[in-house]
């Protein structure tokens, strides 16, 4: 996770438990993890401020939104990644690329172009590209029922040839001409 997704999700639960200052600071402590844990022996008397000011200084993503414009640029499909999966990192990676900025057409085409290239499949993403997908989320629905389209092409062709040489194969029994 990205600090300020984990401090996002962390800030859920002080808004809901209403927990004062001093709450929030003992409750942090308490959620690192990882070399993110060498702040606590520096911070013990720290405030909820102080700490969230500590984990910005040293962990922060502040000034590398540039760092994630060149890994979503050189974005590719995983093995056995899903297109779910693939848009999950391309919405992750606009997020922490274009801080501020998570709307707009300009926005929706940045994002559903980086998809595209992301799929390493030049076939898949020129028949996606025929259909005109306007934002990311319509070119992962086209990707999934391409996808789906290939794989039922792909297993019925071989159960077909299959079940054409078992056809030929067997002995016709009941054609018996006279």
């Amino acid at each position: 996770w990205a600090l300020d997704e984990f401090v996002i999700a962390f800030q859920n639960c002080p808004r809901y438990n209403q927990w004062s200052s001093s709450d929030k600071a003992a409750h942090l402590k308490n959620s690192l993890t990882g070399i993110a844990t060498g702040l606590l022996t520096s911070s013990a008397d720290s405030t909820y401020k102080q700490l969230l000011e500590k984990l910005e200084r040293r962990f922060g993503m502040k000034d590398q939104e540039e760092r994630f414009r060149t890994e979503l640029r050189w974005l590719k499909r995983r093995k056995g990644e899903s297109v779910a999966e693939l848009a999950e990192d391309v919405r992750r990676l606009m997020m922490l690329s274009y801080t501020g900025v998570q709307t707009g057409s300009m926005y929706e085409v940045v994002a559903r172009d980086a998809f595209l290239t992301a799929l390493n499949d030049l076939y898949l993403e020129e028949e996606i590209r025929r259909q005109e997908p306007k934002d990311l989320d319509e070119a992962c629905k086209v990707a999934l029922r391409f996808e789906v389209i290939r794989e039922t092409v792909h297993s019925g062709t071989k159960g077909d040839w299959e079940h054409q040489a078992r056809r030929v194969s067997e002995p016709v029994d009941d054609l018996m001409v006279e």
